[in-house]
């Protein structure tokens, strides 16, 4: 193996683990949830996943394990 594909292999895997967000919305067959981790609150079924993302926002304010604010 050459020393470009050894910088690409080390690249490659270092922005692949950094690059996972993690994602509170999830899918249900045609239907997006917001989904709270830390109470176990499921949101209303949406079609659209902004919405359930505003959804979950919105959760985020009252709920008492809430696990802040996401990108």
């Amino acid at each position: 193996m050459s020393l470009l594909q050894r910088w690409r292999v080390r690249t490659h895997r270092a922005t692949t683990a950094v690059a996972a967000p993690v994602s509170l919305i999830e899918d249900r067959g045609s239907f997006t949830h917001g989904f709270c981790p830390a109470c176990g609150w499921n949101g209303p079924a949406r079609r659209a996943r902004a919405t359930a993302a505003r959804d979950f926002t919105g959760h985020q304010l009252v709920c008492p394990g809430s696990v802040g604010p996401t990108i």
